[in-house]
């Protein structure tokens, strides 16, 4: 019995003292960049040749159509401003910034752990003290103790091979791409209005009935940045010949585009190849006559240019209307340009 507190006792005082020379703390540079690329793919790939150079590992790693988000923890202050030098020159900083703390390392916390434990094992040698020797509640007291101890000394050798005054360098990267018109991220919900000007080539006119070529001007409301949309429009007769000849067509409808997967799902500010389809309600009108309609637009559009803010269009299509669709179909050319509200 006397032994075995003696040699406790042993334990938990070298314990104190080693723990009490070497109160290590770890001082931590963290940088945060944000920088705006070209092209995120390319810079996962510049920044993969790097951590395989350098056998480095990540904290964090996580890759997104438009985005690439990494953070890394260097100890060494040269390969930090080099890695930081290095990334800012891969696109153009959007924000920068930059902190210092002075935290408790996870190895020095382990010391004041100790001193809880080495109060629970006071009061379990108590407990012992008290308690009859042999019997079946005195030899759990010591099993707890001798278990405790062993956490200590655990402790005590995670804390020894740590060095003192650690130093560590946290640099955070978000690299990010130019979201444009069409592209699949957060902000889904926009207020786009726009004007389109169309001109309607009809395939087989009729005499008296329908005009050969007709020119539209729409409003055209995007509402999102997946190109959703409606529209509100007016055809209108180049050369009416006749009374009983179509000379407006007022049209509302609403339309989706869409994007190939193999042309970069139109990822690009220029020359985006695309499929658009509209369908909706018509009602034509002569001077001695109306009707409504259903009708559809099926399309072959290419963007000239965009940016998240504008939208500059052409496309080509066919207009198909369920009523008078032998004398009425035709080859549709539209413009269209649409901006942020």
């Amino acid at each position: 019995m006397i032994k075995k507190q003696f040699l406790s006792a042993i334990i938990i005082f070298l314990t104190f003292n080693i723990f009490a020379q070497k109160t290590t703390q770890t001082q931590t540079l963290s940088t945060n960049v944000r920088i705006l690329v070209q092209n995120v793919s390319l810079v996962k790939m510049k920044f993969d040749t790097i951590l395989f150079k350098n056998n480095w590992i990540t904290n964090s790693y996580n890759r997104t159509t438009n985005n690439f988000d990494v953070s890394i923890i260097l100890k060494d202050s040269s390969k930090y401003m080099e890695l930081l030098k290095t990334v800012k020159s891969w696109g153009v900083l959007v924000d920068e910034s930059t902190s210092a703390s002075n935290g408790i390392s996870e190895v020095y916390s382990k010391y004041v752990m100790n001193e809880a434990l080495k109060k629970e094992r006071d009061q379990y040698e108590i407990l012992a003290g008290r308690t009859e020797v042999n019997s079946v509640r005195y030899y759990d007291y010591w099993e707890k103790i001798i278990a405790i101890d062993k956490t200590i000394a655990s402790n005590e050798i995670a804390y020894r091979q740590n060095p003192k005054n650690e130093k560590e360098y946290s640099l955070s990267m978000h690299f990010f791409e130019e979201e444009v018109i069409g592209t699949d991220y957060a902000e889904a919900w926009i207020n786009m209005p726009g004007l389109e000007y169309s001109m309607l080539f009809t395939e087989q006119p009729k005499s008296g009935m329908s005009s050969s070529q007709m020119t539209g001007y729409h409003l055209k409301y995007m509402f999102n940045y997946r190109k959703s949309y409606f529209q509100l429009g007016l055809f209108q007769s180049t050369s009416p010949k006749t009374l009983t000849e179509v000379n407006e067509i007022y049209t509302f409808s609403l339309g989706q585009d869409f994007y190939s997967r193999t042309l970069g799902r139109g990822r690009r500010k220029f020359l985006n190849l695309y499929t658009s389809i509209s369908t909706g309600v018509l009602m034509a009108s002569s001077d001695t006559d109306k009707y409504k309609s259903w009708f559809l637009n099926p399309y072959l559009g290419l963007e000239i240019f965009k940016n998240k803010h504008i939208l500059l269009d052409n496309k080509v299509g066919y207009f198909l209307p369920f009523t008078n669709n032998r004398n009425q179909r035709g080859l549709l050319y539209s413009v269209s340009f649409n901006f942020v509200f």
